[in-house]
């Protein structure tokens, strides 16, 4: 019986030692797929953030660049408003003249 026992051990030692095996060499397998493709699947993830950096770079490069006309048209205005000469100007084109004696009719109280 002894001998039995002992051989039924050695089976399910060796069977038990064939599926570990075979697993190992599934694991290894994947391990070995996974570190040989990790260069690629890093560059590629790189690549991906790089690109979608510059998206949003190339987004805020065209506010700055409304913003800045945007800016310089409000200065444009500011300069026109400040300097009376160019306030002046601009009424003249507009039809607006300086108010004189002769064209100031006045309103006689007593009528």
């Amino acid at each position: 019986m002894k001998f039995y026992a002992d051989r039924d051990k050695i089976l399910v030692l060796k069977f038990r030692n064939k599926s570990e095996k075979g697993m190992k060499d599934i694991l290894g397998f994947f391990v070995g797929v996974l570190l040989a493709f990790s260069p690629f699947f890093f560059t590629v993830y790189v690549k991906s953030q790089v690109i979608k950096q510059g998206y949003k770079i190339s987004a805020l490069v065209k506010k700055i660049e409304e913003l800045q006309d945007k800016k310089e048209i409000l200065e444009a205005k500011l300069m026109t408003v400040e300097n009376p000469k160019n306030l002046y100007a601009i009424a003249k084109k507009l039809g607006y003249e300086n108010p004189s004696f002769d064209k100031v009719g006045f309103i006689n109280p007593k009528r």
